[in-house]
């Protein structure tokens, strides 16, 4: 009895170390990243280079009477090779000195505006960052955003939103975009905030609009138009606000659409602005979002749709293409890996590469090559359907679909109005998981409204062989 406790108490301390480690490291990532924009922003140095170090840790000594050596500068800033944390005294003297810039820019109420934008968007994308289904090293920047995002910055739009189903990577590619805006010197003069959505319903959601709850966020006059004083002190840059977590919002249908009302005002706010809007949202939430606005035409001559949109699937952000998924796979293997065509359609969603890691992990070195469609498709499926409270309902719905057989279009909507009623919670977590989605057929002769069918071809033809 005592060897049991004296291993509880072990496996305990081992899970604080771990919880305290954790926080250690957020803790050194907040203060670095923090201390990178602010130490640009202080000195004007568009991009800091090694031979910078020098003066930053001259700075840092000259104000906080501390020292740093040149070397923990350059591996602070990624410039030398980190082998070990940084010493409590170390992530000490460098929050002093972050404290001190603070100070020094707390005279210029703009400045300190950019401040506070920074640090709620390292918050944000270091909340991204630790949520994200791979190691975020594994990530990618891709290039078809990076093209729509460029076209909208030079566009006359007031906003833009990168639509999908959920699991096709929303998250991870607004937070390239956001860092890659923020450490390209040609948005110098320029500022990006990002904000998650779900954060502003913690606040006085029902009396607060987007724009007071972003001069509260950064400390600006309540009294103050929220875009003209951007406007005032952005002059010919931008001002660009990403908005994300809308997926997360898990609240009453009444309440999300009265959010998508304040969107659609702040959007009108902004119009002819400096400020631009971007937007990562699940394609089921885009047709609440267009449904409720009277100003259609208006609407849609502020919005950029990008160059992939699909108003039957209500997307604009394309699968994973060959060479996409063959850089993240030799990310995630440390060599070339050539991509099996067997995996092809499965990999390109980036809501299985978490299922592939994971297995990856499991298998020798040299059997990277083994992993198969079916195994991927098998992990994900245990974790979503079979180790879920709702596995009866949710295999329920699952073979009443298949009973109606494999179309593309899926069964309408209505027909499995009862099950659905029955067993609600089970479905909506089948489409938030990324199993079953819901399209709208608007543009055909029959089955027109809202039709249901499997996310992908490839889940339809597991469920039919487990079932046979």
């Amino acid at each position: 009895m005592a060897n049991v406790f004296f291993k509880d108490a072990v496996d305990e301390h081992r899970l604080m170390d771990s919880a305290l480690a954790m926080e250690y490291v957020m803790e050194e990532t907040q203060i670095v990243d923090e201390l990178k924009y602010l130490i640009r922003f202080k000195y004007r140095i568009n991009t800091i280079m090694p031979a910078d170090c020098k003066l930053i840790a001259k700075e840092i000594r000259l104000l906080t009477k501390g020292n740093i050596s040149v070397t923990t500068i350059k591996r602070l800033l990624g410039f030398a090779r980190i082998k070990y944390n940084f010493s409590k005294y170390t992530l000490r003297l460098l929050s002093d000195f972050k404290a001190e810039i603070h100070e020094q820019l707390n005279s210029d109420c703009w400045q300190q505006v950019m401040v506070k934008s920074s640090g709620v968007t390292n918050q944000t994308l270091l909340r991204i960052k630790s949520n994200s289904g791979i190691p975020y090293k594994h990530t990618i920047n891709r290039k078809f955003a990076q093209q729509h995002f460029d076209a909208f910055l030079n566009s006359d739009c007031a906003f833009t939103c990168f639509i999908s189903q959920p699991g096709w990577g929303k998250h991870i590619l607004l937070s390239q975009l956001a860092r890659g805006f923020l450490s390209n010197p040609v948005h110098e003069g320029g500022a990006l905030l990002f904000l998650a959505i779900y954060d502003f319903l913690y606040e006085d959601f029902e009396a607060l609009s987007i724009s007071h709850y972003i001069k509260n966020k950064l400390g600006i006059d309540p009294a103050l138009d929220l875009v003209e004083y951007i406007d005032h002190n952005c002059k010919n840059s931008k001002f660009v606000i990403f908005l994300d977590g809308f997926s997360r919002v898990k609240v009453k249908s009444n309440i999300k659409i009265h959010l998508f009302e304040k969107v659609h005002r702040f959007i009108e706010e902004i119009g002819n602005s400096r400020v631009q809007l971007v937007m990562g949202i699940r394609s089921a939430d885009w047709a609440i979002f267009t449904k409720g606005t009277s100003y259609l035409t208006l609407f849609k001559r502020k919005w950029y749709p990008g160059d992939y949109f699909d108003p039957e699937n209500n997307s604009n952000v394309p699968p994973l293409g060959q060479d996409e998924i063959e850089q993240i796979l030799t990310s995630i293997n440390g060599f070339d890996t050539i991509l099996q065509e067997e995996l092809k359609p499965c990999l390109e969603v980036p809501l299985y590469l978490q299922s592939y890691y994971e297995l990856r992990n499991d298998l020798p070195y040299s059997h990277a090559g083994d992993i198969t469609s079916n195994q991927i498709i098998a992990r994900f499926i245990k974790f979503k359907v079979a180790d879920s409270n709702y596995f009866t309902e949710k295999m329920y719905l699952i073979n009443k679909l298949i009973n109606y057989g494999k179309t593309r279009f899926g069964i309408n909507k209505q027909v499995l109005a009862p099950a659905i009623l029955a067993f609600g919670n089970a479905y909506k977590e089948l489409l938030s998981d990324g199993i079953l989605v819901e399209r709208h057929c608007m543009n055909r002769k029959f089955d027109k409204g809202v039709n249901v069918c499997f996310a992908m071809s490839c889940l339809y033809d597991y469920f039919l062989r487990l079932r046979i």
